[in-house]
């Protein structure tokens, strides 16, 4: 781990469906505020929601989320 504390990698992710609205909104060239608005009505996890899971379960701390995600955007607002 070269004393980071961390040894490997691990993943924070997000998914977002393809269903018709999404597709509707991908042919109109969006912003990925746009998609991500499109996307609520699926309501699954973001990034920063995944790594506060894994902050909760131990497998990494809120330094390295904030290293790696910008945790202060406003979910809903998104």
């Amino acid at each position: 781990c070269n004393n980071t504390g961390y040894k490997g990698r691990l993943a924070v992710c997000e998914g977002i469906l393809m269903d018709e609205t999404i597709e509707n909104v991908v042919k109109e060239n969006p912003s990925e505020r746009e998609i991500k608005a499109a996307s609520l009505h699926q309501k699954i996890i973001d990034m920063r929601q995944d790594g506060i899971i894994k902050i909760l379960n131990g497998r990494t701390t809120l330094a390295e989320l904030e290293r790696v995600v910008d945790i202060s955007t406003d979910i809903q607002s998104a």
